[in-house]
């Protein structure tokens, strides 16, 4: 069993142009990274990926996501910056954490 992706509440008050469905997915590991994207591709959404901070940032921009998706190993100070960076984006990011393995590896 895997543990749910903990994230900030959505907004009601969100403009509606924000909620579009695109991701941004950032995570070290390409095994689950492209599983993941795979997944979301599948109920179709558009998915950019990066492998680490540094390159999400290069992807992100203010109003481009719905969501960014970020796993939790590795980067911390890189992580915990880029994460403040997008908390104070205008419109408002919506951001999630993804913690422990995925339930569709579990089995692998």
């Amino acid at each position: 069993m895997s543990t749910p992706p903990v994230g900030l509440p959505l907004s009601a008050s969100l403009p509606s142009k924000l909620k579009k469905n695109r991701v941004l997915l950032v995570d070290t590991s390409a095994t689950k990274r492209d599983l993941r994207a795979e997944s979301m591709r599948k109920l179709g959404m558009e998915v950019d990926c990066a492998a680490d901070i540094s390159e999400a940032r290069s992807w992100w921009r203010a109003d481009l996501y719905s969501l960014v998706l970020i796993d939790m190993e590795g980067g911390l100070g890189h992580r915990d910056r880029f994460c403040d960076d997008l908390r104070r984006a205008t419109p408002p990011q919506q951001i999630s954490f993804l913690v422990g393995e995925p339930g569709y590896l579990a089995a692998a």
